[in-house]
C-alpha cells in the first residue's frame, strides 16, 4: 500500500515491564475509495530494524505487510 510521508514523530518510552521502546511514528496520508479527499494512518517502527530506508517528510512510501499484519517491508516509491 502508498502512502504520502506527511510528519515524522520519535517515541521513546518505558512499557509496563519497565523495558524502554523507542522507534519512529510515520503520521501519512493515502487515497481510499470509501473515503472523500484522503484517508490518514500512523506506520510505527521499531529502532531495532535496521532494514527501512531514510524517510522524510513528502516522500511517497510502499508498505508491505506480513500475514499477521505487521510490517514486513518498506520502501520509497
Amino acid at each position: 500500500m502508498q502512502y504520502n510521508v506527511e510528519g515524522i514523530q520519535k517515541i521513546s518510552y518505558k512499557n509496563k515491564n519497565n523495558q524502554q521502546v523507542e522507534g519512529i511514528k510515520y503520521h501519512c496520508n493515502y487515497e481510499n475509495r470509501n473515503v472523500s479527499g484522503f484517508a490518514v494512518d500512523e506506520i510505527y517502527v521499531s529502532n531495532k530494524r535496521d532494514d527501512i530506508p531514510l524517510i522524510q517528510i513528502g516522500d511517497v512510501i510502499e508498505v508491505y505487510y506480513n500475514k499477521y499484519g505487521g510490517i514486513d517491508k518498506i520502501t520509497l516509491a
